[in-house]
């Protein structure tokens, strides 16, 4: 938890020559006249303004101390530094190409410009990220959605102590100005532990054009960790808990086996991702990987390690 610095007296000039008027019926009662008028209430003011003065000295030494003990450990004031986030380019409009973005390029938070410092590649696509939730079912409901299941996919299954694992398809919701950011637990949000990103055209009859035209792109994915996250356990004898957390791993479909397989990608972080804002360089595949599966049975879609069903 933070450390918050201790207030010695929070009060205003207001404050205290409203105190000082107040006690003048108390120790003087012949005092009568308590106008701005009266040199006795302008001395009133003049010590009021001066008390005030000294107060905010005074809430100053907390501050003071702290920073001279940190400084006698070794620990000085760090040098102002630029603030930094992550840039969201679209290009959903326009000729249907890759568009190269130079790094300096001006963007602007609002009224606050800042230049960018890496530079990419705009696809001509969106990108949409999905996962398998829990459905949070009552048991009711639970056991009878599982007995029709269970009838649906009698056919399929091998032996009678299979386990269900019932899931729903939610979108992870792309932040938005002034907005709260989602916020996706990976290890307890999903039922699979993963994070599907679908890489959609602007329309289905430009699929195969789309497809021809990112292949061996690089994708450069902004990844943020979240930010409510304000505790972290120290590891000791000063060892780094990187090997405690499981890193990120970046895989595409093999859509030529009819199995649910999947491929590693070319990933390039810019930093751990896990720990602090930053990106990730994908770079895709030839075309003829570029594909999910298709023509399945309609009950096989979804099923399995197979992607989400978005439909």
């Amino acid at each position: 938890m933070p450390l918050h610095e201790p207030t010695l007296d929070d009060r205003s000039y207001q404050q205290i020559l409203n105190e000082a008027l107040a006690r003048i019926p108390v120790h003087n009662p012949e005092w009568t006249n308590h106008n701005d008028s009266d040199p006795g209430v302008t001395l009133l003011q003049v010590f009021s303004f001066m008390t005030e003065s000294l107060l905010y000295r005074a809430n100053r030494m907390p501050e003071r101390n702290r920073i001279k003990f940190l400084r006698l450990l070794g620990l000085p004031m760090q040098a102002a530094a630029s603030a930094r986030g992550l840039v969201t380019f679209e290009h959903l409009k326009g000729p249907l190409r890759v568009e190269p973005l130079a790094p300096d390029l001006e963007v602007l938070a609002g009224s606050v410009p800042f230049r960018t410092v890496d530079g990419l590649y705009a696809l001509p696509i969106e990108a949409r990220a999905y996962y398998k939730a829990d459905p949070a079912l009552t048991e009711a409901e639970r056991r009878d959605t599982e007995a029709l299941y269970r009838q649906l996919y009698a056919s399929y299954e091998t032996a009678d102590d299979v386990q269900l694992r019932l899931y729903v398809t939610r979108m992870l919701e792309p932040p938005a100005p002034g907005a709260v950011p989602p916020v996706l637990d990976l290890q307890n949000d999903p039922i699979d532990g993963a994070l599907w990103v679908a890489l959609l055209a602007r329309t289905p009859d430009l699929v195969e054009t789309t497809r021809a035209l990112i292949a061996h792109s690089v994708l450069t994915l902004g990844i943020v960790p979240a930010l409510e996250a304000t505790a972290r356990t120290l590891p000791p004898g000063g060892a780094t808990d990187a090997g405690l957390t499981p890193p990120l791993i970046y895989e595409r479909p093999v859509a030529t086996d009819a199995t649910a397989r999947y491929a590693a990608l070319e990933a390039r972080p810019f930093g751990n991702v896990l720990e602090e804002p930053n990106i990730v360089e994908l770079t895709l595949p030839g075309a003829a990987d570029l594909r999910t599966w298709s023509g399945q049975d309609p009950l096989e879609d979804g099923v399995g390690n197979f992607p989400p069903s978005l439909e």
